[in-house]
């Protein structure tokens, strides 16, 4: 059995950035590394964090999403003593990992630096700017919760990230941070309200990761309308389920967020500016897997929301219908809309 080689990369990651992700995967190609592990360090009284503990695991948890090779570990935070330096850490994974084969990757050097980035990243939160060393579902945690004194919040967010952390996987939680952050940008640019673009976007895949059983429970006891292909499949099923368990969990009321939250996945012919830019956000978010047409979309989304949704569509569409897949008319009655305003442009 081959050796698991493992490279270690300590840090308090308050908040994590590109520099501690590139440095994780430079490691993994330079060292040929299977795995490396980001291992969150407690914060001690010679260097006291901005952000608590559990904020801190849960950005990073989003930041690796993108990269299953990319570990968040909490091997220093649920040690029986508490390690102060990474070779303490490494003597652990030593220990605990016995087949492993473990590397440090900070030098104080590295360490440095990136702390440096790490202070300049809070200071532009305290300045409302955003920072381009980091990663959009790490903003829109940081900023939909004021840390790092934000001078912004998204209202109820305290209450909404810690649960949609518990009900999602990493995958799914990462992509519905980015999926808010796409979606308020988008309602800037079109005129939509970009507090509700946020809310929908944040909360448009809330019931995705339950098993369909449950979806169509919560989808009955709704009394919501869903159509027996839909009622068949998760992946169609858990926008309507997500409205229904936004509305009953999340204390979601307003008839448009809901709407734009229903029809994420499938459009509504004539559908709102706030649903349409929802709908775009999920397709293009930054950790959306490529997919047929992507980086077009993307570039129309800058000059048109219109022409980008009806790519978006048409680009899913073939590909449901290549794979053999059922395609819901709802989609195709979208498209066709969509085009009608297209040839009237």
């Amino acid at each position: 059995m081959s050796t698991l080689r493992l490279g270690i990369l300590c840090g308090c990651f308050d908040p994590i950035h590109s520099d501690d992700i590139l440095l994780a995967r430079s490691a993994l190609k330079h060292l040929t590394l299977d795995h490396v592990l980001l291992v969150l360090m407690r914060s001690s009284s010679s260097q006291d964090c901005q952000a608590a503990e559990g904020d801190r695991w849960k950005m990073t948890v989003a930041a690796c999403a993108g990269d299953q090779r990319l570990v968040p570990s909490r091997i220093a935070l649920d040690a029986s003593f508490s390690p102060r330096s990474a070779k303490e850490v490494l003597r652990l994974v030593k220990s605990s990992m016995p087949k492993a084969d473990p590397v440090l990757l900070e030098e104080a050097s590295s360490s440095a630096v990136r702390e440096t980035i790490s202070a300049d990243i809070r200071a532009s939160f305290a300045s409302g700017r955003r920072h381009p060393a980091l990663q959009p579902s790490v903003w829109e945690y940081c900023s939909a919760l004021g840390l790092y004194h934000y001078p912004d919040s998204l209202e109820h967010a305290e209450a909404w990230i810690p649960e949609l952390f518990q009900a999602l996987n990493p995958h799914r939680f990462a992509h519905s941070l980015s999926v808010a952050d796409q979606s308020r940008q988008l309602a800037v640019r079109y005129g939509a309200d970009a507090l509700k673009a946020e809310q929908a976007g944040l909360l448009h895949d809330c019931a995705k990761c339950f098993p369909l059983k449950e979806m169509q429970s919560i989808v009955l006891d709704a009394h919501a309308s869903a159509d027996p292909e839909m009622l068949s499949s998760g992946a169609l099923l858990h926008s309507v389920a997500g409205a229904c368990y936004a509305r009953k969990h999340y204390g979601i009321t307003d008839p448009d967020v809901l709407k734009a939250i229903e029809y994420h996945n499938t459009g509504y012919p004539g559908m709102s500016r706030l649903a349409m830019v929802v709908c775009l956000a999920d397709y293009i978010e930054p950790n959306r897997e490529p997919f047929p047409l992507l980086d077009e979309v993307r570039r129309l989304s800058g000059t048109s929301l219109d022409k980008a949704l009806l790519l978006s569509l048409e680009g899913t569409s073939e590909h449901v219908l290549s794979k053999g897949k059922f395609l819901h008319p709802r989609t195709r009655d979208t498209i066709q809309w969509l085009r009608s305003l297209s040839e009237t442009h």
